[in-house]
């Protein structure tokens, strides 16, 4: 019996020893992204707290938003939200007189990931003052992860209060769909407060499995089967005789016949009348709000930085875009053009990340809306 025992317990050992290494050394490498994450930061077990940076949405179409006046590095920059939850500085609630007033909205493109704020289109617009002696205020309310709908939601609730002149949506070519991890991320973060993760290699075991069941539910949630599950208050359906149907099949037969390999996974959204028919129930409730509110609309594309050889494909996609914005009584701004002739490949923020622009990229669309700006307001 104490054989046996004696045997166990070199076994143990054995197997302990290499794991008391391993977690020795993930603690001197400072390995700790849970603690980082909720450090002071949770009060109650599983009940993330307003001083949290991402925080869940009580809103029926928001799954989460940015908590106010938090700080933090995420997404590759430092990030500070003000008191009322966006990437930008503080805002008067009530327009300064004289002063023209435009809210950007946008996703991960025009929140700035990986970028600091003042080479971002939207705080370079403000800064050209395209107005002349008109002083003019560009609030930043591009979030992370949202799509158009989630977009004209936040707006709603947070930007409306503003009172701008006018709202300018920069639409890209995933925000037809669910493209970001941060909605599956949000609904995981709160059990990461767990006592037993304070084991680095806990830690570490549990971000790799969570990498790959987020990827799988990523993979998912690109269907078009759940997504018209998941989506159905939110779709407006198009009338037969809509000219939109024929670029929407048009586009879906050519995407397919192109074989693009899976970098253009996103475009191929624009071959769906379901998800054009929820960008369409977005830019309808806009305009809706645009009536109530008394602010204008322009809407721009975002441009893919990585279309070298597939342009056509891509302009039947922003075509599909310049319809929806038209039909809701929205201006469409043409940014494109410019960047490709700026080059894409000089203008991606890394070579592999072919839907963010970099500090040039946002200055070629600053430039362009200064342009469309000034003549838009010359009328």
């Amino acid at each position: 019996m104490t054989r046996l025992r004696n045997k166990l317990l070199v076994a143990a050992l054995s197997l302990l020893v290499p794991l008391a290494v391993v977690e020795l050394g993930l603690r001197i490498a400072g390995y700790d992204p849970f603690g980082d994450m909720l450090s002071g930061m949770r009060d109650e077990p599983g009940e993330l707290l307003s001083k949290d940076f991402l925080r869940e949405s009580d809103d029926e179409v928001l799954v989460y938003e940015l908590a106010p006046n938090a700080k933090t590095h995420a997404w590759e920059a430092d990030i500070e939200t003000n008191a009322y939850g966006f990437r930008d500085r503080e805002y008067a609630l009530e327009k300064p007189a004289g002063v023209e007033r435009i809210v950007a909205l946008g996703d991960s493109a025009t929140f700035g990931v990986k970028l600091a704020p003042e080479v971002l289109w939207p705080e370079l617009l403000e800064a050209r003052s395209p107005l002349g002696d008109t002083p003019l205020e560009v609030l930043n309310l591009g979030i992370v992860g949202y799509d158009a709908l989630e977009e004209v939601a936040f707006f709603e609730r947070v930007g409306a209060q503003f009172a701008p002149d006018l709202v300018i949506v920069a639409l890209h070519i995933n925000d037809l769909g669910y493209a970001s991890p941060t909605r599956e991320y949000i609904q995981r973060v709160s059990t990461y407060g767990s006592p037993w993760y304070r084991v680095r290699l806990l830690q570490f075991v549990r971000s790799r499995l969570d990498a790959l069941s987020v990827a799988r539910q990523q993979k998912r949630l690109a269907s078009d089967e759940v997504f018209v599950t998941e989506n159905a208050r939110w779709i407006t359906p198009l009338d037969a005789d809509d000219p939109q149907i024929a670029r929407i099949d048009a586009f879906a037969a050519n995407y397919a016949a192109a074989g693009l390999p899976g970098e253009h996974r996103y475009v191929k959204w624009f071959g769906s009348r379901e998800r054009v028919g929820k960008l369409r129930f977005a830019f309808e409730r806009l305009a809706h709000l645009g009536e109530r509110d008394g602010f204008e609309v322009a809407v721009f594309c975002v441009p893919w930085l990585g279309d070298a050889g597939n342009e056509a494909i891509y302009d039947a996609a922003y075509e599909i875009a310049r319809a929806e914005a038209e039909h809701a009584g929205f201006a469409f701004v043409p940014v494109v053009h410019e960047s490709r002739s700026a080059g894409h490949d000089d203008l991606r923020i890394d070579k592999r990340d072919f839907g963010h622009p970099n500090a040039r990229g946002h200055r070629i669309i600053a430039n362009v809306l200064a342009d469309w700006l000034r003549a838009h307001l010359a009328r």
